[in-house]
């Protein structure tokens, strides 16, 4: 396996259209469930149509994206890069006010003096401020999710896990791109001879 084979990133993955496919359907299926909430009251539960999270599956978490959108690029996240943050956005008195997804590629996971876990995220278009601005997050301040991770703090991506496997199919896809009559073996199988080479042979 050639060393590239194990360093597959979530873009070029991607241009895989099996595991865009997957990476959409599970992230819209997942991004589109309902949060219902309850409150007690004295004849028992009772859906709560007031709370803030019912209030933001209606208008929206945050000023630039619905419901189903966050969750499913959270999702999304989750699945091509292992981690996903989400900030939880409060008003002057301490009370929920929306929801911020941010671009895991924008998000630097600090751990501080101390052990506490903090997280600096980079707003790359001005979205929430100044175009380039950096800001810290602290851990109470965000829902950092993630997949099965080897070190207990950031998530390892299922495209790492399998890399060799998804290197493979992209070298191949590569390859039927660049022969005229048809698939051929990836590269890695026959290290004599690059796509673009054999395809000049046919």
């Amino acid at each position: 396996m050639s060393p590239a084979a194990l360093a597959v990133d979530a873009r070029a993955a991607e241009q895989i259209a099996t595991v865009t496919a997957c990476v959409e359907l599970v992230a819209g299926s997942l991004g589109s469930l309902p949060c219902r909430v309850y409150k007690q009251s004295a004849a028992g539960l009772a859906e709560d149509e007031a709370h803030p999270l019912a209030r933001m599956q209606r208008s929206g978490p945050n000023d630039h994206q619905t419901w189903p959108e966050l969750w499913g690029a959270a999702v999304a996240d989750i699945l091509l890069r292992g981690s996903a943050l989400v900030e939880v956005v409060r008003d002057g008195g301490g009370r929920l006010a929306g929801l911020r997804w941010w671009p895991w590629g924008q998000v630097a996971v600090v751990v501080l003096p101390g052990g506490r876990v903090a997280y600096d995220v980079t707003d790359s278009l001005g979205l929430h401020g100044p175009a380039g601005a950096r800001r810290r997050l602290l851990g109470d301040e965000v829902m950092h999710l993630r997949d099965r991770s080897d070190d207990g703090l950031i998530g390892r991506s299922r495209l790492s896990r399998a890399a060799g496997a998804v290197s493979a199919a992209l070298e191949t896809q590569n390859c039927e791109l660049f022969t005229p009559t048809g698939p051929r073996l990836p590269a890695w199988l026959k290290p004599r001879a690059s796509c673009r080479q054999r395809a000049g042979t046919h």
